[in-house]
C-alpha cells in the first residue's frame, strides 16, 4: 500500500495552525474509493477513478500526539475493482488531503470495506 499526504493537504494543515487563516477551513472530513491504479503523487487533486458511491464522513480520531486517524466505510452498490482510496475536505468536489493506492480488491454488491488510515506528523529530524 502506498500513500501520500497531497500538496494540497499539507497547505490545508499550515492554515489551520495559522489564525488568520484557521476560520475559513473546513475541518469536516469524507473518505472515498476509486478504480485507479496510478501511483499516488503529492500534487494529484482527485483519484484517478472515482467511483460511484458517495462519499462518506470520516470517524476522525488522535489515537497519538503525533497522529491523526481518518475511518470509514463504504458498501458497494455494485460490483466494483478497487485499486485507490482518498481523504477530501467535502462530500463531492473539495480538496483532497490524502490519496492511497492499495492490492486490487474485487468487490461484489453489498459488499463493505473499511478503511483506517493514519497520518502521523513527525520531525524531519526524527
Amino acid at each position: 500500500m502506498a500513500i501520500v499526504w497531497t500538496d494540497a493537504g499539507q497547505a490545508q494543515a499550515v492554515d489551520v495552525l495559522d489564525p488568520a487563516t484557521r476560520g475559513a477551513q473546513v475541518t469536516s472530513q469524507f473518505g472515498a474509493w476509486g478504480s485507479g491504479a496510478t501511483a499516488p503523487a503529492v500534487t494529484q487533486t482527485a483519484l484517478v477513478t472515482e467511483l460511484a458511491e458517495a462519499r462518506v464522513t470520516t470517524t476522525i480520531s488522535q489515537p497519538a500526539a503525533n497522529t491523526i486517524r481518518n475511518l470509514w466505510e463504504v458498501t458497494a452498490t455494485g460490483n466494483r475493482t478497487v485499486n485507490e482510496f482518498g481523504v477530501f475536505t467535502a462530500s463531492t468536489a473539495g480538496t483532497m488531503l490524502i490519496r492511497g493506492t492499495l492490492s486490487t480488491l474485487n468487490i461484489e454488491t453489498g459488499d463493505r470495506v473499511e478503511f483506517t488510515i493514519d497520518l502521523l506528523l513527525k520531525d524531519v529530524s526524527e
